[in-house]
């Protein structure tokens, strides 16, 4: 289960795992939602995810959550590549579009991984 605080600016809201199976094939994805009590009134994020694969960079992309009459739908609101052999992170500034229903953090290796090579990407949000 992530990790939830829904305090004040700059503090950490969600905090989530996604896990890439040695074998994975390219583009294995891996979807993290955030809950919208934890987003909403804030204007601008900090989204922060490491990648301790050599192998393979991660694509990211942050999405908002909306409910239409056909269904749920997650628009894209910024999409972040994270190199591969970035144990440290990358943190990206992602401004506004995170209000509302919720977020969803889809995250999904470029490269097939081989036996053994498999690994965890951390991804934390931060109100700023």
């Amino acid at each position: 289960m992530p990790f939830i605080d829904p305090t004040g600016s700059g503090q950490q809201v969600y905090d989530g795992d996604a896990v890439f199976a040695a074998s994975a094939a390219a583009n294995t994805v891996a979807d993290l939602d955030v809950p919208a009590d934890t987003i909403t009134g804030t204007d601008q994020f900090v989204v922060i995810v490491t990648n301790p694969s050599a192998i393979t960079a991660l694509t990211v992309v942050v999405r908002g959550k909306e409910t239409f009459t056909a269904g749920v739908r997650y628009p894209a609101v910024q999409t972040i590549t994270v190199p591969a052999n970035t144990p440290e992170g990358t943190l990206t500034v992602v401004d506004g579009a995170l209000v509302g229903e919720g977020a969803r953090i889809v995250v999904s290796n470029n490269t097939v991984l081989g036996l053994g090579q498999g690994f965890t990407a951390e991804v934390r949000v931060r109100k700023t």
